[in-house]
């Protein structure tokens, strides 16, 4: 029997930009090319907070 997991990885990154410019800097930077283009079935979906610590949920795939 399998279980499933949530992983979860934190990199703090500072950019010009808003919650999504960060979710992509970080893609081209530490991903696969194929996540950090936000091809659907890749995990290319992240959790952004900023300086407030409010998450915003960002899918780069939703930007195809």
């Amino acid at each position: 029997m399998s279980n499933q997991y949530t992983v979860t990885w934190t990199v703090d990154v500072e950019v010009m930009g808003d919650h999504k410019d960060a979710a992509q800097v970080v893609a081209d930077l530490y991903f696969q090319e194929r996540i950090a283009a936000g091809e659907h079935g890749s995990a290319c979906s992240f959790t952004v907070a900023g300086s407030d610590n409010f998450p915003v949920e960002i899918d780069l795939a939703d930007s195809l």
